[in-house]
């Protein structure tokens, strides 16, 4: 995927429609995430079990002070709709509410934030290794 993303950034660059420091700032983000990878393929590969956030987090959000602090994922870990839809996910979010596994706002579907609007469960977790984080669409807080 980071691969894919390196093409379409040079072949923008190439084109020359956008300005070089924004080109230079999105090829180091893709760099950072990158890095970030390779730092998890050197971990151990055993499951760990990780809290959440506490609800001290979440700031008053009564979204987040209720919802599960940990709820492990049912199936696998892919985005239905993205699959149905022939589309490539860039990162995985899970409903605390339902464990309904969906896509984020960078992939293309942004089948979590439909989900959201399609049931009105507030919140969101990240899914991703290492990522212990909830997102409460109602009040837009991390926590």
């Amino acid at each position: 995927m980071l691969g894919a993303e390196r093409d379409a950034v040079l072949r923008v660059r190439d084109a020359g429609a956008v300005d070089y420091e924004v080109l230079q700032h999105v090829l180091a983000r893709l760099d950072l995430e990158e890095s970030m990878i390779d730092r998890f393929d050197e971990r151990d590969d055993e499951p760990r079990i990780e809290p959440l956030a506490g609800a001290a987090a979440a700031d008053g959000c009564v979204h987040l002070e209720h919802a599960p602090l940990l709820r492990d994922p049912a199936g696998a870990l892919e985005c239905r709709a993205c699959v149905e839809e022939g589309l490539t996910w860039v990162h995985l979010r899970m409903c605390v509410a339902c464990g309904n596994i969906a896509c984020c706002e960078s992939s293309l579907g942004n089948h979590a934030s439909g989900h959201f609007a399609a049931t009105a469960h507030p919140v969101m977790r990240s899914v991703e290794p290492g990522e212990v984080w909830r997102w409460c669409y109602v009040d837009e807080l991390l926590g």
